[in-house]
This record gives C-alpha cells, structure tokens and sequence, in this order.
C-alpha cells in the first residue's frame, strides 16, 4: 500500500487509469489509522472491475453501491472531491457518490492499494485548497 504523508480535508483528484481484470484496486481517503488501513479507517473507493462484497468499480465501500462499470482492459476516468465532509465519485462519466455525507471521516491521508494483476495511471490531476 502506497501511503500519502500530508492530511487533507478537502480536494478533488483526477486520473485516468487502467487495469486487467485480475487486478485489485482501491483508493483510500481520510485515513485515520495509517497502521490499520481499511473501510473502517478510512473511506476506500474501489476501481477494480470485480466487484468486492457486491460493491462494483467506484463503490465506496460499505457506504454505496455502484452499477457495474466495466473498467478492465480499457482507459477510465475517475474523478473524486471530497468538500465539506460530503464526497462525490464520478467513474467514466457516471456519477457513483453525489456529495455522500461522511461526518467520522474528517481528516487524513490518501492511500492506494494495488494487488496483483496491472496498473497504469496517467494524468493525474489534484486541487488541495487547504494545502497551499
């Protein structure tokens, strides 16, 4: 698991990935406990294309369920903001999370894991209003 050092509260992330249908991929957002990253912990977005416990690509786990979106073997667009304690998930142009209220997630570090399989990620775009 890749982990960010910096605490945010608010930002919007964009990024263009893909990834085989074997590979297991997650962002997580607002860690609270960086030595035990998990849905409990922390908000985590799935972007793997099988879907993990009935929660598809751009699922946040445990919170919302997404239509199946295929990502595997093609480029996807995702784009997260977190603003204001309410995060929105928009995966290939459709929207997962429409400012999805997490009040016990208030400030933390990014993370990603990655599991098996292939990742590629291309343009990666961060606005972090509160950092600068």
């Amino acid at each position: 698991m890749l982990v960010g050092k910096y605490y945010f509260t608010d930002y919007q992330i964009q990024f263009n990935y893909r990834i085989d249908g074997t590979t297991q991929f997650s962002l997580f957002t607002h860690c609270l406990d960086l030595n035990a990253i998990s849905p409990k912990s922390a908000l985590e977005i799935n972007l793997s294309d099988t879907p993990k416990k009935g929660y598809g690509p751009g699922s946040v786990m445990g919170m919302i369920k997404a239509p199946h979106i295929p990502v595997a073997n093609q480029w996807n667009t995702v784009f997260i903001s977190s603003e204001s304690n309410q995060l929105t998930v928009i995966l290939n142009g459709v929207t997962v999370a429409n400012k999805l209220d997490y009040q016990s997630f208030q400030k933390g570090p990014l993370a990603i894991q990655f599991g098996g399989g292939k990742l590629e990620i291309t343009n990666l775009n961060a606005i972090i209003p509160t950092r600068w």
